[in-house]
């Protein structure tokens, strides 16, 4: 769980620092944040970017997982319709 006060210290401390000035994406600033070895010092902020880097991830991957299955699911339906036709 993060701890809403630290992060909104550490986001202040960020946005005013001109080492960040020029990054633009959550990848970058985690990077940064770990070539330099800040994990600690900006402890709440690398969690969260953690969460904005891995979560879409997560969720390409279920809907990959699932395509094949939704696949085969429609072929079985339209099998099972396709019998029913037949014993008319």
């Amino acid at each position: 769980m993060l701890q809403k006060h630290l992060l909104k210290t550490e986001l202040g401390v960020i946005y005013t620092r001109s080492d960040f000035r020029n990054m633009t994406a959550a990848i970058s600033i985690l990077q940064f944040i770990t070539k330099n070895k800040l994990q600690t010092m900006f402890s709440e902020t690398f969690k969260l970017l953690l969460f904005i880097v891995i979560i879409p991830m997560i969720i390409v991957e279920a809907e990959m997982c699932f395509s094949p299955l939704k696949q085969v699911n429609t072929f079985l339906r339209s099998n099972a319709r396709l019998s029913a036709v037949t014993m008319l």
